[in-house]
């Protein structure tokens, strides 16, 4: 059987290796988490960027909708100007016709 001081020493030398381990699992703990939280951090600039250049594109919208609002109420108005000149151009030939006959009596 082994003495006191064979057992203290294997204690020992399991309590130095599991010390050895346990450093090389917090390194590289910490080299994974310092990754991560580079990664976070990367992520937040990211999607601050898409959020500036999506506030943007929505700004452009917005204009090119009351652009495209006016462009509408323009279009409306040629519409009824083209009709008003579609009536008086259908109306010209009894006009003319009347004229005509006026100055020939």
């Amino acid at each position: 059987m082994a003495t006191i001081e064979e057992r203290l020493n294997a204690l020992e030398r399991e309590n130095v290796e599991i010390k050895r381990r346990l450093a090389t699992v917090e390194g590289q703990f910490e080299f994974i988490s310092g990754q991560l939280r580079e990664v976070q951090t990367y992520m937040h600039a990211r999607f601050e960027q898409i959020d500036a250049r999506f506030d943007k594109v929505e700004s452009r919208l917005d204009r090119l909708e009351v652009k495209v609002d006016r462009l509408e109420v323009k279009v409306d108005r040629l519409e009824k100007r083209f009709d008003s000149l579609d009536a008086k151009v259908d109306a010209l030939p009894r006009v003319l016709a009347e004229l005509i006959r006026e100055t020939r009596s």
